[in-house]
């Protein structure tokens, strides 16, 4: 491991650009605007664990796009399906954001409840 590099934003970086390039493939030259945003769950997902509720800022940022692309594409046909789908993915990644924060917590207070009973002397020595 290489000092300095983070290895979770490397990651989630070449998602978030493998899911740009994926949409405008698939929205200008295979014109469909539904399937491939199943794909934007990967780094929405990613970002929840990692980041918690920073997720949402990469949520947007997909959301935006995905209503670009859904515009400008040949067959434009901006629905509300469209903002539905954009206002899942804040949702789903404010969830995960949230049930990671939580997790992060429950964490943390394990280890702090674990180092004293670590430390404790039992008494058990003199047992055997």
């Amino acid at each position: 491991m290489i000092k300095g590099l983070d290895y979770k934003f490397l990651i989630l970086l070449s998602t978030v650009l493998s899911c740009t390039i994926l949409a405008f493939f698939v929205g200008f030259i295979k014109d469909e605007t539904i399937v491939y945003t199943h794909f934007f769950y990967i780094p929405i997902l990613l970002a929840g664990v990692w980041y918690q509720k920073k997720a949402i800022y990469i949520a947007l940022f997909l959301s935006f796009l995905y209503i670009l692309v859904t515009l400008f594409s040949p067959q434009a046909e901006l629905s509300v399906h469209v903002f539905e789908r954009s206002a899942i993915f804040v949702v789903v990644a404010y969830v995960i954001g949230v049930v990671s924060e939580k997790r992060a917590k429950g964490e943390e207070k394990l280890k702090e409840t674990k180092e004293p009973i670590g430390n404790r002397d039992w008494g058990l020595d003199t047992i055997f």
